[in-house]
């Protein structure tokens, strides 16, 4: 039987299990996205299911080489844990880990990933610009299942023109835009919102075309698998908007 001990690691799901336990899913650094099931948490070892919130570094241990593995200790990886996320930055929160159980395979490890999650995890707590950690880790995220953008140039080859105007084309990358309206498998933007992206800034001003793009870029990989916590995000950016009005 396999066993790893002191794993870091970061709850992304967690369901009753039986009478007294849990099934978890966690990104691991070295693993990848596991399955696990913690054995009478929901009991009365009530501290050690506190510890396994969703958005708290942990170091895992357990042992098992079949699909669900068996937890057999928890711990906290610093003295207190971070800030809990809320308002707006939880739903955020809840999108990101819903991308990973949706695009990531059980047990297969992708260079940077974690680190990418424990990143927005970071920027999502700092709460003052929610959409740059976003953006960039759902770039990090494509570059990790095989499907990066296209950043540096054009479909011909050529570097991106800053002041230039671009379809971006899953697949094919930015082609210089010719028509009036982008066709419907392609998102406008400008070529130094893409230069921004590539050095891993998003100025304001490009938020929204590089949010296309690479939401354009996900729907693909996703297909008809629909993000409920993305329509709660709108719902509660809706009710946030109404709620300001005069």
């Amino acid at each position: 039987m396999r066993r790893v001990a002191q794993q870091p690691a970061f709850v992304l799901h967690s369901r009753a299990y039986r009478n007294s336990s849990l099934l978890l899913d966690a990104l691991t650094r070295d693993h990848g996205r596991i399955g696990l099931v913690a054995r009478g948490v929901r009991g009365a070892d009530a501290a050690r299911r506190a510890r396994l919130q969703a958005f708290r570094e942990l170091r895992l241990s357990y042992s098992g080489t079949g699909e669900l593995k068996n937890l057999a200790d928890v711990e906290e990886t610093a003295p207190a844990p971070a800030p809990a996320l809320r308002g707006e930055a939880l739903a955020c929160g809840y999108y990101v880990n819903e991308l990973l159980l949706k695009l990531t395979l059980k047990d297969d490890a992708h260079e940077g990933l974690f680190d990418a999650y424990r990143a927005v995890l970071a920027g999502l707590n700092e709460g003052a610009d929610l959409e740059t950690p976003l953006r960039l880790f759902e770039l990090r995220l494509l570059q990790c299942l095989g499907y990066g953008l296209v950043l540096g140039h054009d479909d011909r080859g050529i570097a991106l023109d800053p002041d230039g105007l671009y379809d971006y084309v899953v697949d094919v990358g930015p082609v210089i835009s010719e028509a009036a309206a982008p066709a419907h498998d392609a998102s406008r933007v400008r070529g130094a919102c893409l230069i921004e992206l590539q050095q891993g800034r998003v100025a304001e001003a490009c938020r929204a075309p590089v949010k296309r793009v690479l939401q354009q870029a996900l729907r693909m990989q996703l297909g008809d698998r629909r993000l409920r916590s993305r329509e709660f995000l709108a719902d509660l950016r809706r009710l946030r908007e109404r709620g300001n009005r005069p």
